[in-house]
């Protein structure tokens, strides 16, 4: 039977969504009555450190359950494949920095949720560990780089949980999951797959990942970003934009596409962007860490401990 803590999770990372975005509303003093009722729900919710010891480990349930295969096939890329061992420090996968001293895996990604949650880069090559360490050592010295046939990267987003002491610790929970693999030189396009945790059959017990199609709509309810480029806020009737929600008869665009409106469909402007940083390999531990000090140390976070004694 499913702990209480996992609901909790969930629910507290909703709320924790709208607490900051009533920030925003056009009446200040009506956003504020809000939040302070929310920071009263929101301090009910926290999690002892047992609890969020506890959790489900996402990748741990895929690996026992093995609903997909771990590695892609090259021959048929089309078929989606779920690595389980990307936070492993000591597998071929290696996490990747975009700064040598404040360990930030995915800064652009982590900022547009305003660090509630992680997002970390992971690399695979095709000639092992090292030879991809060392590649990734030579990126700061080309302009472009190319991947060979069959390199693997993810962008991996965790969910970030409360304690009942006011601190923040990065979870196992994966809340969504995108891979690329980049395509022998005859094919054009990457193939690229991509994950999202659907909550019914997480809160049921199971690892909850769940394979989107092409033409899969980006689901403003459940684990992907509100504002996400194509999605229409509704509005109440004081012309407040409601937190969650597309607009009535207003599609948002596939899901997929989110990736390829920044990276593009060719790989090669995918190397591009990759190449734009300095990137190092580190230690998942340290991707963690460097996340929870960000968020205690950050305004918004100091505004919900505030409302917290102070309800």
């Amino acid at each position: 039977m499913l702990r209480p803590s996992v609901r909790r999770l969930i629910f507290y990372r909703d709320l924790w969504t709208i607490f900051e975005a009533l920030k925003h509303m056009a009446s200040k003093e009506r956003g504020e009555e809000l939040r302070r009722r929310l920071v009263c729900i929101l301090k009910r919710l926290e999690l002892t450190d047992d609890d969020i010891r506890q959790l489900p480990d996402t990748l741990a349930m895929i690996r026992e359950k093995t609903p997909f295969p771990e590695s892609p096939d090259l021959g048929h890329p089309e078929k989606p494949y779920l690595p389980t061992g990307l936070l492993s420090d000591n597998s071929d996968w290696i996490s990747i920095s975009a700064s040598k001293n404040s360990a930030m895996g995915a800064p652009g990604h982590t900022s547009s949720v305003n660090q509630r949650s992680l997002f970390s880069i992971h690399m695979h090559w095709p000639h092992g560990r090292k030879a991809g360490e060392e590649f990734i050592a030579a990126t700061s010295k080309q302009s472009i780089v190319t991947f060979p046939p069959g390199t693997e990267l993810a962008l991996m987003r965790r969910a970030v949980a409360a304690n009942t002491h006011g601190k923040l610790k990065v979870t196992n929970v994966v809340e969504s999951l995108q891979l690329l693999v980049t395509p022998p030189a005859e094919i054009k396009h990457d193939a690229r797959f991509k994950f999202v945790l659907d909550r019914s059959e997480f809160l049921a017990g199971q690892p909850g990942l769940k394979a989107l199609e092409l033409d899969t709509p980006v689901d403003a309810y459940s684990f992907e970003s509100t504002g996400q480029w194509g999605i229409r806020q509704k509005q109440d009737a004081d012309g407040e934009t409601l937190v969650l929600g597309q607009g009535k008869g207003h599609v948002g665009v596939p899901s997929m596409h989110h990736c390829v409106a920044c990276h593009g469909v060719q790989n090669t402007r995918f190397h591009a962007n990759f190449a734009q940083f300095h990137v190092y390999p580190s230690a998942n531990a340290d991707l963690a860490s460097a996340l929870e000090r960000r968020i205690d140390e950050s305004e918004s976070w100091h505004e919900y401990l505030r409302l917290r004694e102070n309800p």
